[in-house]
């Protein structure tokens, strides 16, 4: 059995006069349930409600799925819920590897030639909704492949983050309680829903630069979309080439947004229980003074363990991310205000994209910042309660160094950065509509 899962027993002292003097007598406590990777005193469960598991259950289908296409560079164990490498006789696998990255690095490379050769040609020959597509799709590209490179180059790391952050919601999932079931959802309701309108504009737009569909086909120019002359079953077979791309991307992107919000949300959630005196009810000694440093050192370098995983493990992810994803939704936005009344995909597929991209940059931004401020408010409600001297240097040492996730070598997550993203991203905005016409 699971040492986390035990059931533990805590001793108290409770005071009582006999005969005019004063004895002491002990007091086994009742047994209580551990909610989470506390090691030296039980607290119990911090939120009463059942959350629903589903969620989980869809989440390893869609890592199964991965897995076993080698979208992901791994093997999925269904029963345990964990990642493994591939072995490397495993022909198929490895292939199926270096084909999905070796594509997704050709077609960027692509639509960045591509957009090179067009950009300067004037709107008639090069409309402003196909350069919004052309650099749109050329940023999704680009944080895809830093994606799969991330994936190769860092594997050993981000498998042993993923199986970490596995086990810790697993955990809770078999217990009842999975607190990230509506963000989980969200993102997979988003991930269900984009490849097809993509694929559709693709059709429907086969000469745009940035498609392999514009050098197949026997365009005329950049806006020519005679599907007969095309001949639809080519057009088809087009189509669900784009599919088939904008489907690795978008796995590619919410796996990477889910491992991040999951583990970041796992670790914020534990340090808020550990100083919020309203989830401690074992005696009046801890209700009143929370989880002391002694009890709650564990759990906290465990924590932190985990999140230094993620900087190593995900640094490319993490310092290219807010600025692309930023980017991409910038540019949706203008092109929704702009061709608003020019062109239905500005009206469809351009707000549902960026409403996206706009969730999985700000969710993962938010949650960080959260997780910072967890950790500082704990900090300081150690420092507030007494301790032993040996205790003291350890304190110094973990209150230095904190609970922070990074973004590579240019800044650490804070609340600030929420603000500033949300500052630059209607900057960004504005500054296009002023600068570019229609």
């Amino acid at each position: 059995m699971d040492p986390l899962s035990k059931i533990s027993r805590v001793r108290c002292t409770t005071p009582r006069v006999v005969k005019g003097k004063r004895s002491q007598r002990r007091v086994s406590c009742e047994r209580i349930r551990r909610s989470s990777v506390y090691q030296s005193v039980s607290v119990p469960v911090m939120d009463k409600k059942t959350h629903d598991s589903s969620s989980l259950n869809m989440f390893c289908k869609i890592l199964e799925f991965s897995c076993t296409w080698k979208v992901i560079p791994y093997n999925w164990n269904s029963v345990m819920k964990r990642f493994s490498p591939i072995d490397p006789t495993d022909l198929r696998g490895q292939v199926a590897i270096k084909l999905h990255s070796g594509i997704m690095y050709a077609v960027t490379i692509f639509s960045f030639v591509r957009l090179i050769m067009n950009v300067g040609k004037d709107r008639d020959e090069f409309p402003l909704m196909m350069k919004i597509v052309n650099v749109s799709w050329l940023l999704a590209s680009i944080q895809v492949s830093a994606i799969f490179l991330n994936n190769w180059a860092l594997r050993g790391d981000v498998m042993q983050y993923g199986n970490r952050v596995l086990e810790k919601i697993v955990r809770q999932g078999s217990q009842g309680k999975y607190p990230y079931s509506d963000a989980l959802w969200t993102g997979m309701v988003f991930l269900f829903l984009n490849p097809l309108p993509h694929g559709l504009v693709a059709m429907h737009t086969p000469c745009a630069p940035n498609l392999l569909s514009s050098i197949v086909l026997s365009c005329a120019c950049i806006g020519d979309h005679d599907h007969a002359k095309f001949g639809y079953g080519m057009l088809l077979l087009m189509g669900c080439w784009e599919l088939y791309f904008m489907t690795v991307i978008f796995i590619q992107a919410f796996l990477a947004w889910a491992f991040v919000y999951l583990g970041v949300s796992y670790a914020t959630r534990e340090m808020n229980g550990m100083s919020q005196d309203s989830y401690l009810k074992v005696n009046d000694f801890f209700r009143s003074m929370g989880i002391p440093l002694e009890v709650g050192i564990k759990t906290y370098l465990d924590l932190q363990r985990i999140i230094n995983l993620l900087n190593v493990a995900c640094k490319p992810y993490l310092a290219t991310f807010p600025i692309l994803l930023m980017a991409i939704c910038s540019i949706l936005l203008f092109g929704s205000i702009r061709l608003w009344d020019v062109d239905f995909r500005a009206d469809t597929v351009f707000p549902f994209c960026a409403i996206r991209c706009a969730f999985e940059t700000f969710s993962q931004i938010l949650m960080a910042g959260q997780m910072r401020w967890a950790s500082d408010r704990l900090m300081q409600h150690w420092e507030k309660g007494m301790m032993k001297a040996r205790y003291r240097k350890m304190f110094t040492s973990v209150a230095k160094s904190g609970v922070k996730v990074k973004a590579g070598i240019f800044f650490t997550f804070s609340r600030w950065v929420v603000v500033i993203s949300v500052h630059n991203f209607i900057e960004q905005t504005l500054n296009l509509l002023v600068s570019v016409e229609s």
